[in-house]
């Protein structure tokens, strides 16, 4: 049986490993880590790891070890930094995933996130609540910022409404990250979830049954597109779906069974808006 055309092309597993051997130079910084949980499921020998959707590979920086790295940055040649976030570097070729650099600090409470600051490679927050942050600043070669001047009598700020501005500083470096990141894995599921709310009933198909549907011009949800492996999930008028005999009907949610399935036909209410095409 051919593979859909939807399914076919470069791989996640493919990106991913091409993405890891280019970007080596920083990766095999002492202390450096890959982090997200994506990288021992899709490397482990013989593992069908699925649904893994991020675009991007985070690089996990101790704060001790920011300067060495930095200097390491202008050995990133398939890469380039972005003009809009200065802790992610942009792929030169579409078969690679971009990199997302985030600070790792044990010592930093993990209440609070703050943001290391640096001119060419600030450190967002990084996993499991350890985050860059201006304690470090000094060992790592980033900085805190800087504590303006001009209060209401035209002198310093105080200590206090300093690390009162350094976090809210932080929460907004942290938030624009996060929002950013809405493009990509995170914003998946809201996207997988919003169609399924479309839809009153679900299926299950054979490949070669959405490959037929397809033919007849039925379009493939995008967001089926952004899962990995990819799936195939279609809107299907309910008759149409009653002339395929191997369609196997799930409920409606994100379960376990649903998210196995390779393609999925989704009947649609019969009043009320229907999906956007």
């Amino acid at each position: 049986m051919l593979p859909l055309p939807i399914l076919s092309g470069v791989t996640f597993r493919d990106r991913l490993v091409a993405t890891i051997r280019a970007a080596r130079p920083v990766i095999e910084c002492p202390g450096a880590l890959v982090v997200g949980s994506e990288v021992p499921n899709l490397l482990e020998r013989g593992a069908a790891a699925t649904l893994v959707v991020s675009q991007d590979l985070d690089v996990g920086v101790p704060v001790d070890r920011h300067a060495a790295l930095k200097e390491r940055l202008g050995d990133l040649h398939e890469f380039e930094p972005s003009a809009e976030e200065p802790s992610v570097w942009t792929p030169r070729s579409p078969e690679l995933l971009e990199l997302n650099f985030v600070g790792i600090d044990p010592s930093q409470d993990p209440a609070e996130a703050y943001v290391l600051e640096d001119d060419r490679l600030p450190l967002p927050p990084g996993p499991a609540g350890r985050h860059a942050g201006p304690a470090a600043a000094p060992g790592g070669g980033g900085r805190a910022v800087a504590a303006p001047r001009g209060g209401r009598e035209g002198g310093p700020v105080t200590a206090v409404q300093e690390r009162r501005l350094r976090e809210l500083r932080s929460r907004v470096l942290v938030r624009a990250f996060d929002h950013r990141q809405r493009g990509h894995a995170r914003g998946v599921w809201f996207r997988l979830r919003r169609v399924l709310t479309l839809a009153r009933e679900a299926y299950a198909l054979p490949p070669d049954e959405a490959k037929q549907l397809i033919a007849e011009g039925h379009r493939p949800e995008a967001v089926g597109r952004e899962l990995e492996p990819s799936r195939v999930i279609l809107f299907v008028p309910a008759e149409r779906v009653a002339r395929i005999a191997s369609a196997r009907r799930l409920a409606v949610r994100l379960s376990a069974e649903m998210l196995s399935a390779e393609c999925l036909a989704l009947v649609p209410f019969e009043t009320g808006p229907g999906p956007a095409r």
